[in-house]
């Protein structure tokens, strides 16, 4: 039952979304499309070209010019995955990897995580790990960031999607009351993300 009422509200908060969107693309600038998997939903956005699989219960937000946003609304505070193709970015990049990661969040971190939450420019604290094996996986950052409206948890992966052949950039924010275990289950849920 609680599975089935969580599909039905992911339904319905999906059409609704895509009617929205559909009134709303020319102001947005995204265009969405939506499709229920059985599940969980998958979204494709091909003005920033990603798409992913999320649970009925999360919903898909139009508020980065450049990125696909998830947001979690289980909390309080929401957390939020964003998921960006970075391509072109990491093939110019000469650095390493790990400089890469680093780079990739002094770009865009700071900035999305004020857009998505308000507030005063934040400031930051987070590292370099080496905590996956797999084959795609570029690079991982785990870290810290705050301001005057929310202290979040960060951890972004950079990753190539073998699938379409781009290198992708997933981050997910997760208000610090619910730990950093909340991130990893959030990046489970949030899944297959790839380019398109």
């Amino acid at each position: 039952m609680k599975n089935t009422m969580k599909r039905t509200l992911g339904l319905f908060a999906a059409a609704l979304l895509t009617m929205t969107m559909a009134l709303s693309a020319y102001a947005s600038g995204h265009d969405l499309t939506f499709t229920d998997k059985g599940n969980r939903m998958h979204v494709k956005d091909k003005t920033v070209h990603v798409q992913t699989y999320y649970p009925y219960e999360y919903y898909v937000l139009d508020v980065l010019d450049d990125a696909l946003v998830v947001a979690n609304p289980e909390w309080d505070d929401c957390g939020f995955a964003v998921c960006r193709r970075v391509t072109d970015d990491y093939m110019d990049y000469t650095g390493s990897d790990d400089d890469f990661v680093l780079d990739y969040a002094e770009e865009y971190l700071e900035y999305d995580f004020q857009q998505l939450y308000g507030g005063q420019w934040p400031d930051t604290s987070w590292e370099v790990v080496d905590e996956s094996s797999a084959t795609n996986r570029v690079a991982t950052m785990r870290g810290y960031i705050w301001n005057d409206e929310m202290d979040a948890y960060m951890w972004t992966v950079i990753y190539w999607d073998t699938s379409y052949n781009n290198v992708m950039a997933k981050t997910f924010f997760v208000p610090e009351y619910n730990g950093y275990d909340k991130a990893d289950k959030m990046g489970k849920k949030v899944s297959s993300t790839v380019g398109c």
